[in-house]
């Protein structure tokens, strides 16, 4: 048992050393041919689909490009799933399980990923305009690549059950509550696609727009507060001393989502999830508005220009992650692990 962990080890190590080495050497030849085969079977499986239509298309296998009138189609990472494929070798690896059935269903999911990614190429040529992020098909069709891992996790956990049953035992959690963390990974998936159609859609009456525009309505009202004669035009903070752009990317949207479907995946009381992730949402908002008004200080009192010496982002994800791993720690300390201990006391009595 004690080699077998060893040998597992051992591939996530260099799985790792792997990923690191091409994040630095992206044009490292081994790379290059991974990535130029894996590109030429999508544009295959493409290709052979979109000859089904009556649309002319040019396909390049060199540039590894789709074209018709519209639009140019880069055949590149945004359709390798690899973060998924990444996580699906991961959980091969560490599930105790026969080598041959570890290659035989590792295999079987990435032929499914090739599948999926070739009919996704093949909907975005068809329909260039689902390519724009704010595109409802865009977001939708992002969504299987997540349940395809999450089934199977499921199914796989299931045949073989070792590290499901130490996640049990570790966590003092029952079967049942497994089988229901399994079930709402699945609606935490389709609710966050949702709600990115919704945020960046304006034809919704709620939207991102509204949480935009109460941040930095917010952050304006501070600014005036401390002596700043600001106005605001659209997306910007403006004065005669600097001018202050706040772009999608800084709302904190996917962090506030993944602050509030951790609570709601973790065991609990509805009754303390409903005020609980309310408060924590409060209090991203809160800071994001401060940060705000504190990079506006920098730029006003430099002659506008940004000086600080930590990038501008940074100053919000960092310690806001740190915020949110502390309310994560309170949750499952004063609340998830109370909820397990008087579910334990229920059934022995």
């Amino acid at each position: 048992m004690r080699n077998l962990k060893f040998i597992h080890g051992v591939f996530v190590f260099f799985a790792l050393f792997f990923a690191i080495y091409i994040k630095q050497n992206p044009s490292a030849p081994i790379y290059l041919f991974l990535k130029n085969t894996y590109s030429a079977i999508l544009m295959l499986g493409a290709e052979t689909l979109l000859k089904l239509t009556n649309i002319n298309f040019l396909f390049d296998y060199q540039l590894y490009i789709i074209q018709n009138a519209e639009k140019i189609i880069k055949i590149n990472a945004f359709f390798y799933s690899l973060n998924q494929i990444a996580l699906l070798l991961i959980i091969v690896l560490i599930t105790p399980s026969p080598y041959k059935s570890k290659i035989f269903y590792f295999s079987a999911v990435v032929l499914i990923y090739i599948l999926y990614n070739i009919v996704r190429i093949t909907i975005h040529s068809l329909y260039p305009e689902t390519l724009y992020t704010k595109n409802w098909l865009f977001n939708l069709l992002l969504i299987p690549q997540w349940i395809i891992l999450i089934a199977f996790i499921d199914f796989y956990w299931q045949k073989y059950p070792a590290v499901k049953n130490l996640m049990i035992k570790k966590y003092k959690i029952q079967d049942s509550a497994y089988k229901s963390f399994i079930r709402k990974l699945y609606y935490v998936v389709v609710i966050y696609y949702l709600m990115m159609i919704v945020i960046y859609n304006n034809i919704f009456i709620i939207n991102g727009e509204l949480l935009v525009n109460a941040i930095l309505k917010s952050s304006n009202y501070f600014i005036n507060l401390f002596g700043h004669d600001t106005i605001l035009m659209g997306r910007t903070l403006r004065s005669s001393q600097a001018a202050l752009y706040m772009d999608d990317s800084c709302v904190g949207i996917n962090l506030m989502f993944l602050f509030a479907a951790f609570i709601f995946l973790m065991p609990g009381k509805n009754i303390h999830k409903l005020w609980f992730i309310p408060a924590g949402l409060f209090a991203i908002v809160a800071y994001n508005i401060t940060r705000i008004v504190l990079i506006y200080e920098s730029i006003a009192g430099n002659a506008g220009k940004y000086v600080l010496p930590i990038e501008i982002h940074d100053i919000f994800t960092y310690p806001v992650l740190v915020f949110t791993f502390f309310m994560w720690t309170i949750w499952i300390n004063k609340f998830a692990v109370k909820s397990n201990k008087n579910h334990k006391e229920h059934i022995a009595h």
